[in-house]
C-alpha cells in the first residue's frame, strides 16, 4: 500500500537497510537559482508541499498528486490517519494557516509573503481509496490564502496512483509501483502549470541518468555523527538532460540555465522497494529532456519499525519539527539542491 495506513508500527523487516554506499558524487550544473520546484505522489505529495512552504524562499512552485496540506498531522500519527486521509473535512485551514504564520515569523520557514503568485498544482483522482479527494482541495484552500495561484486537477476513475499516458497498473486499480496507465500525463502537467508553455514531452529521454551517493547529504547526529540517522537511503537518482549535462550546450558559461525540479516518491516507492522504476517511468524524464530541466529524485530508506514502507515524513517520525528547515529530511534535500546549482 502506497500511503500510510498501512505504515503504523507494527511491521517487521528482516536483514540490513543499509549495505554499502555506492552511487557516483552529484555534481554542481547551470541552474538558475530562480526556476526550483517540486512536486511529489502521496506521502511524496505531502512532502512536496511542506518542502515548498518550507523553503518558498528558494522554491518557485510546487505540484501536489494525492497529497496533503501542510502540517496537517500535527506531529501526531492518529490525526494524520483519521483525519487529513479520512475526513479531510475536518481539517481547519485557520490552524494550519496559524502554526504557519508563527513559524515563518520565528524564522524557522521562509517568509509567507514568498508564496503569492506563486504556482500550485495539485491532481487527485476521484476514486482514490487511500487519500480522500478532499485532501487535495483542502491544500488548494491553504494556498489560496497565501495568493499562490492554484490549479486543481481531478481525474475521474483514477485510483491511488502517479498517472501517465500510457505506463503502469490500469488507473482504476493500486498496486505497486503505483503509476497508473491514466491517459493523462501528471508530469507534463505538473512541469507545464509551474513554468508555463513547455514543449511536449519527447519519446524517448536521451540524457544521462544518474545514481548518486546520498549520505554525503545526510544530516548526522550531532550527539554521535558515526551514528548516521537511516531515514533516507544511501542512493539517489537523477535525471540530466542532454542540453544541461557538462558536454551540454546549455552548461556552457554564456549558455541558457537549465531548471531544476525534485521529486518526492510515495511509500513503497522508493528504491529499496522498487528499484528505479518510479524514477524511470513516471514521465518525468521524457518532459525534462524537452525542456532542459533537471530532475532530483531523493531516496528515502525502510526503517522498521518506526517507517516500514520508507514514507517521507509528515506526521513526525523523523523529529518533532519534521516540516521546518531544519528537519532532517528537509535539510538533506536541501543539500542536494544546493549542491546541483553549486551553491
Amino acid at each position: 500500500m502506497l500511503f500510510l495506513a498501512n505504515l503504523v508500527y507494527v511491521v517487521a523487516f528482516g536483514g540490513s537497510i543499509v549495505g554499502f554506499v555506492s552511487g557516483q558524487r552529484l555534481d554542481s550544473y547551470n541552474v538558475d537559482k530562480n526556476e526550483i520546484s517540486v512536486s511529489g505522489i502521496s506521502a511524496g505529495g505531502a512532502m512536496a508541499v511542506q518542502f515548498h512552504v518550507a523553503y518558498s524562499g528558494s522554491v518557485k512552485g510546487v505540484g501536489s498528486v494525492a497529497g496533503i496540506p501542510y502540517h496537517c498531522a500535527f506531529g501526531n500519527i492518529l490525526e494524520a490517519l483519521e483525519v487529513c486521509m479520512a475526513l479531510p473535512a475536518d481539517i481547519v485551514i485557520e490552524d494550519l494557516e496559524a502554526y504557519t504564520n508563527l513559524q515563518a515569523d520565528n524564522g524557522l520557514i521562509d517568509a509567507v509573503s514568498n508564496m503569492a503568485k506563486q504556482k500550485v498544482i495539485v491532481i487527485h483522482g476521484i476514486n482514490d481509496t487511500r487519500v480522500n479527494v478532499g485532501a487535495s482541495a483542502k491544500i488548494a484552500d491553504y494556498y489560496r490564502q497565501y495568493g499562490s495561484k492554484v490549479k486543481e486537477v481531478y481525474r475521474d476513475g483514477m485510483e491511488h496512483n502517479f498517472p501517465t499516458e500510457d505506463y503502469g497498473s490500469d488507473c482504476s486499480v493500486t498496486t505497486s509501483p503505483y503509476i497508473g496507465k491514466c491517459r493523462f500525463n501528471g508530469a507534463f502537467a505538473i512541469l507545464n502549470h509551474i513554468y508555463g508553455k513547455l514543449k511536449r514531452p519527447v519519446r524517448n529521454a536521451r540524457g544521462e541518468f544518474l545514481t548518486f551517493n546520498q549520505r554525503e547529504f545526510v544530516v548526522s547526529n550531532e550527539e554521535d555523527p558515526s551514528d548516521d540517522p537511516m531515514f533516507m537511503d544511501t542512493e539517489g537518482f537523477a535525471y540530466i538532460p542532454s542540453g544541461c549535462s557538462k558536454k551540454g550546450r546549455h552548461h556552457r558559461k554564456n549558455g541558457k540555465a537549465c531548471k531544476l525540479h525534485v521529486v518526492f516518491h510515495g511509500c513503497k516507492q522508493g528504491r529499496q522497494s522498487i528499484g528505479d522504476v518510479f524514477a524511470k517511468h513516471a514521465g518525468y524524464n521524457e518532459v525534462a529532456e524537452a525542456n532542459n530541466i533537471i530532475i532530483l529524485y531523493p531516496q528515502t530508506a525502510l526503517f522498521p519499525p518506526y517507517n516500514p514502507n520508507g514514507c517521507y515524513d509528515w506526521w513526525g517520525v523523523t523529529s518533532i519539527g519534521y516540516d521546518l528547515k531544519s528537519a532532517p529530511e528537509m535539510a538533506t534535500v536541501k543539500r542536494m539542491i544546493d549542491r546541483i546549482i553549486g551553491q
